[in-house]
């Protein structure tokens, strides 16, 4: 497939055809790429696209003005390495494929729904972040599109306020309540009509954040066999929700090998289940 390149310089406009190296805007068969030094492209109107990808060199996507930016084959032959922002009441779509983010994805909802949609199978690698801004009345999603929404975090680090939720979801990278634009409250559930989290990496309820797993009135199920760690925080353990684990723990580890315990409150710190106030990662040492 034919690859679109960005050729201005500066703070551009997505839609104006001389910026483009094939003298129109992307279509739905072409690979964009945003790679010339330090620009800014504003989208504000829909678009879709083969792929997306974005340079190291302080190159950035702004999804703006309640548009929806759809890609269809994720980041495609390239990655994200430098900036995609999604701005308030706007959205990022991924329909399938692997979305390669070694720089920084950014949900900005100041208090209209932001989000990230995931229509299909999308694999998150490449290392880098998705941090949703911890605004007042933020409202920044992770979100399946389709009932058979599948995301794989392999190794990015997913921060902030909002939630991650209506789709079937295995982290192998880190979650955090916290990221450098603040204390966050991060809420984590399977897909609405029964489906599942399985958490294989590291979530931290960071200090000042909140961390909640579950959904009411939704039965979901989630599956730990990572680290599940409060650090001056709050983690809430919300019926009604299924902890399960995926292996049997080694000889020594205090953990259960599988609880029905649905409390309304659950203190949560590596791989075990705590009943009542939290207390500081080191009383647990």
């Amino acid at each position: 497939m034919a690859q679109n390149n960005f050729t201005a310089t500066g703070i551009q406009n997505w839609a104006t055809a001389s910026n483009w190296s094939l003298g129109h805007v992307p279509t739905s068969s072409e690979d964009a790429f945003i790679g010339t030094t330090g620009t800014i492209v504003g989208s504000g109107s829909n678009e879709t696209v083969l792929s997306i990808g974005t340079g190291t060199n302080g190159d950035a996507l702004d999804i703006n003005s309640g548009s929806t930016f759809e890609t269809i084959q994720g980041t495609g032959p390239t990655g994200n390495f430098g900036t995609i922002v999604v701005e308030d009441g706007s959205t990022l779509q991924d329909d399938s494929s692997t979305f390669v983010n070694s720089g920084t994805v950014k949900l900005n909802s100041t208090g209209s729904v932001t989000s990230f949609v995931i229509e299909g199978f999308v694999q998150l690698m490449g290392g880098g972040s998705v941090e949703l801004a911890p605004n007042s009345g933020a409202q920044n999603y992770i979100i399946g599109g389709k009932s058979t929404a599948t995301l794989i975090n392999d190794d990015n680090d997913i921060s902030g306020t909002g939630g991650i939720g209506g789709l079937f979801f295995t982290n192998k990278g880190i979650i955090e309540t916290n990221n450098n634009l603040g204390a966050g409250d991060m809420h984590i559930w399977g897909n609405s009509s029964g489906g599942s989290f399985e958490n294989d990496g590291s979530m931290f309820a960071d200090d000042g954040g909140i961390l909640e797993l579950g959904v009411n009135s939704a039965t979901v199920s989630m599956g730990n066999a990572g680290l599940i760690e409060a650090v001056g925080a709050i983690a809430w353990f919300l019926p009604p929700y299924l902890l399960t684990k995926a292996s049997k723990p080694p000889a020594g580890d205090r953990r259960a090998a599988s609880t029905t315990d649905r409390s309304s409150l659950q203190f949560l710190v590596r791989n075990s289940i705590k009943k009542g106030k939290c207390r500081p990662r080191d009383a647990f040492e």
